[in-house]
């Protein structure tokens, strides 16, 4: 899964960078040549980019983000390579596809309508159509408005780790929210009991370098409609976001949620998972009709073994204890029962289908 174009757009206006956005998001590091050539296979870039353009685009990208104060979505590798700038990921790709979700029902039609809203002359509507969009992510929302008040409040129903967002909206008729205030988005906070604060509106100018200190200062997540039109596509939960609502861009944040999704735990359990189903079956084969020489697959033969074999797949990444405990878990469910616990200790396992 590589990152959607709409997450790539988000507030990232420069055709040279959506493409690095969208080649550099399967984790690997390339040279400003090789996105060239990613991109235009994808038709992402035109067959007349050429590399130098690139590369001079990248680390002018770079060198406005390092003054502005930005997280930077790409970085470059001492090699002059770019990349996303997450750890390099370095495990196969898992045989079988990782869960995917669609993007929430009708989507296109909260896009065309906080769009419209966003622009226009009736800040309650856009509030309410907010509070709406948020509540199609999984979130109870109450739209409140009026002077004295906070336009709306989100909260996450996720029982014992349930978090609380206070919500400043804003309407402009120009692309930007001139002269947006974080401190008036913070103070509702504490009389509210909120844990997060957030301001939104159609978009806001990543040059002001004095709006993004006041975003860390007052503890504020900044949203562009971009940003939430892309949560929505991609379908985030509740409990994905708290990290989006740190201070800051939400659209900084929003990459690192994908990444997680396509190269973070879920994709090394699954891979884990799939070669200890894989080695351990070949060595019970190899073992018919000597059953005591048959291993014992504990935490620690298992870990040994995915090791052994990301090696010869040419992988040098290093699988983890709770990776394997997880495999463990999702092997041994009765929902998927590819693999059962040697006695009732459930300290080892064996396969029992390939």
């Amino acid at each position: 899964m590589v990152l959607p174009e709409p997450l790539a757009r988000a507030g990232q206006r420069g055709v040279n960078l959506r493409a690095a956005l969208a080649v550099l998001a399967d984790g690997k590091p390339r040279t400003a040549k090789e996105i060239v050539e990613a991109a235009m296979a994808r038709h992402l870039l035109p067959h007349t980019a050429s590399g130098q353009v690139l590369y001079v685009s990248l680390t002018q990208y770079l060198a406005r983000v390092k003054e502005s104060g930005r997280l930077q979505l790409i970085v470059q590798d001492p090699d002059r390579r770019f990349r996303a700038n997450h750890p390099i990921d370095d495990w196969p790709e898992p045989d079988e596809p990782l869960p995917s979700r669609s993007a929430v029902k009708d989507v296109d039609a909260y896009e065309d309508r906080l769009r419209r809203l966003a622009h226009g002359d009736d800040p309650e509507t856009f509030e309410r159509a907010i509070c709406e969009a948020f509540d199609a992510l999984g979130f109870v929302s109450r739209h409140i408005g009026g002077q004295g008040a906070p336009d709306g409040v989100l909260e996450a129903p996720l029982g014992q780790l349930a978090y609380r967002v206070m919500v400043e909206c804003k309407t402009s008729s120009g692309a930007i929210v001139p002269n947006p205030d974080a401190a008036e988005a913070a103070k509702w906070r504490e009389s509210y009991g909120g844990d997060y604060s957030m301001i939104i509106g159609p978009s806001f100018s990543e040059a002001d370098s004095e709006f993004t200190s006041e975003l860390e200062l007052h503890r504020v997540s900044a949203w562009s409609v971009d940003d939430l039109v892309a949560a929505l596509r991609i379908a985030a939960d509740p409990d994905e976001l708290r990290a989006v609502f740190a201070p800051g861009y939400a659209e900084d944040h929003l990459p690192a949620l994908v990444w997680e999704r396509t190269h973070g735990r879920a994709k090394r359990v699954a891979v884990t998972a799939q070669l200890i189903r894989e080695v351990v079956w070949r060595r019970q084969v190899s073992v018919l009709g000597n059953r005591e020489q048959a291993p014992a697959i504990s935490e620690d033969v298992a870990m040994a073994l995915v090791d052994e074999e990301l090696e010869k797949r040419g992988s040098k990444a290093i699988c983890a204890r709770d990776e394997v405990r997880a495999a463990f878990g999702h092997l041994t469910s009765p929902l998927v029962r590819a693999a059962r616990w040697l006695d009732e200790s459930s300290g080892a396992i064996v396969v029992i289908h390939p």
